[in-house]
């Protein structure tokens, strides 16, 4: 399931089992320039490398255990993930997914689903639409929309689908 609404919800959560709710969702990375013969600031979306991360916020109070975090679609080989960090969430304390945007060439745009499978009594299978593009050197940037490769809807499995698939952790490992 697509998690959009009740994002940035400040209202206090009565619950017992766990409950995953990303800080941000869809994540617009936006369109970039290529590095070229810039240096690279990662912290700032000019220019690739973009390094942006999402934190996964556990509202309850059982812990809430994230087994898989993976990307899927065509566009994963310009994202490098790492985390979460940690995996296991404590009530009020957010997990840490980062994701670098690194596309060398101009090209996009780069529309991914970044999947997270766990414990969560709201959402055990996460999608969150990520996307990004690079424009060429000086060329004006857009805005752009964020099109998941993965639907809410669908019946996702990560085991049999034909899309592209990079995890930074799967079943735990």
């Amino acid at each position: 399931m697509t998690a959009a609404s009740g994002c940035g919800d400040d209202a206090p959560k009565t619950c017992s089992s766990p409950e995953i709710l990303p800080h941000h969702s869809p994540v617009v990375l936006g369109e970039m320039w290529p590095l070229g013969s810039e240096t690279a600031q990662p912290a700032t979306n000019e220019r690739v490398p973009y390094e942006w991360v999402l934190l996964l916020q556990n509202q309850c109070d059982e812990l809430l255990k994230i087994d898989t975090v993976c990307l899927v679609g065509e566009g994963i080989d310009n994202y490098i993930i790492e985390g979460p960090v940690p995996n296991s969430v404590k009530r009020g304390e957010p997990g840490a997914v980062r994701l670098t945007y690194n596309r060398t060439d101009p090209g996009g745009p780069d529309n991914v689903a970044l999947y997270v499978k766990s414990n969560a009594s709201d959402f055990p299978s996460l999608i969150v639409p990520v996307c990004a593009s690079v424009v060429a050197d000086g060329q004006e940037k857009a805005t752009m929309t964020c099109d998941s490769p993965v639907k809410a809807d669908d019946a996702f499995d990560l085991d049999t689908t034909t899309l592209p698939v990079k995890c930074s952790l799967r079943d735990g490992k």
